[in-house]
């Protein structure tokens, strides 16, 4: 059965706004939001019961640079994903990718042959404080009982 569009879920996703102040009421019961409209900058004041957030730990338009000792004296260029230029050409360099998140799982791979085309001592390599692991999980039925995965472990 096909609904209206006014009574779909998608109806009431407000695109083209980012949040600027997200506050829980207790009184009210509810969240008062401000959003600023991309389009047209005027701010706009919304309440809800649910509130899903899905943006994210940095800014969009300014994506988290850590201050690295001695990267004043660094010869090459320093670019962010966020602010990738067009033009950048990787092919032979050595590079440094910072990070072990979402972009650097993307990166990584999509770099590396362009760093190792050369025989010249191009390489690549990734700085990170903890280690990634993506893959495919295994899907098995989910257990019954509590009795079976134990008290504290979480069924997979």
């Amino acid at each position: 059965m096909t609904r209206p569009a006014s009574t779909t879920s998608t109806a009431r996703i407000r695109y083209g706004h980012r949040v600027v102040r997200a506050d829980w009421s207790s009184a009210d019961a509810q969240w008062n939001v401000e959003a600023q409209r991309t389009d047209t900058g005027e701010i706009v004041q919304l309440s809800c019961t649910f509130l899903f957030s899905c943006t994210g730990y940095y800014r969009y338009d300014q994506g988290h640079v850590p201050a690295f000792s001695g990267q004043a004296d660094f010869a090459g260029p320093v670019v962010h994903p966020q602010h990738w230029p067009a033009d950048l050409d990787y092919t032979g360099k050595r590079v440094v990718v910072v990070g072990s998140g979402a972009t650097a799982v993307t990166l990584v791979p999509a770099m590396a042959g362009a760093c190792r085309a050369r025989h010249d001592g191009a390489a690549l390599a990734q700085l990170r404080a903890v280690p990634t692991v993506a893959g495919r999980r295994r899907r098995r039925p989910a257990p019954d009982t509590a009795a079976e995965h134990g008290p504290f472990r979480h069924p997979v």
